[in-house]
């Protein structure tokens, strides 16, 4: 009697094979959804919630039309959005006060320097070293090099000390 099974295979009846894999495991079958193997590649019963097919080779998930029916109907959603997007894109503008009103207002929203005339920062503004809106901004970008530094440290140590196989 065989009592343990190769990795990811179920029991074939009575290891009907007669051939041992060399390790004393039971040779078996792996197919998918099968409890119980006729031989190496046909399955005699399917577990729960699967059917055997009439060529006994496989075992069909019985629920499987729930898959189909979320699929579609999230393609559909996609589909749908993606469509809205489109549309929107490409209407004319029909309230151009309103839009003047809401640049103007993203204008002012924009930081600026306490110079003269009050410029915008330039694109390439060093935030870890100077204090563009309090120093909130400065030491919030300086974590992110505290934990790339860390990051690099932690992955050399595992370059350093992996295992040899």
């Amino acid at each position: 009697d065989c009592a343990y099974l190769q990795s990811g295979g179920r029991a074939v009846i009575d290891n009907a094979t007669g051939s041992p894999d060399g390790t004393g495991h039971c040779l078996g079958c792996s197919i998918v959804g099968c409890e119980l193997c006729a031989t190496e590649d046909t399955c005699l019963r399917c577990e729960e919630k699967y059917d055997l097919q009439v060529d006994g080779k496989s075992c069909s998930y019985q629920q499987s039309y729930i898959w189909v029916v979320l699929i579609a109907v999230v393609a559909v959603l996609g589909l749908w959005a993606l469509s809205d997007a489109v549309r929107v894109h490409y209407a004319p503008n029909l309230n151009p006060r309103a839009l003047e009103a809401g640049l103007g207002q993203r204008m002012r929203m924009k930081v600026r320097q306490h110079a003269n005339g009050h410029p915008m920062y330039p694109m390439n503004a060093r935030m870890h070293t100077r204090s563009v809106l309090g120093p909130d901004l400065a030491l919030f970008m300086n974590w992110f090099v505290f934990l790339g530094t860390v990051a690099a440290y932690l992955f050399l140590l595992a370059l350093i000390f992996r295992p040899e196989f």
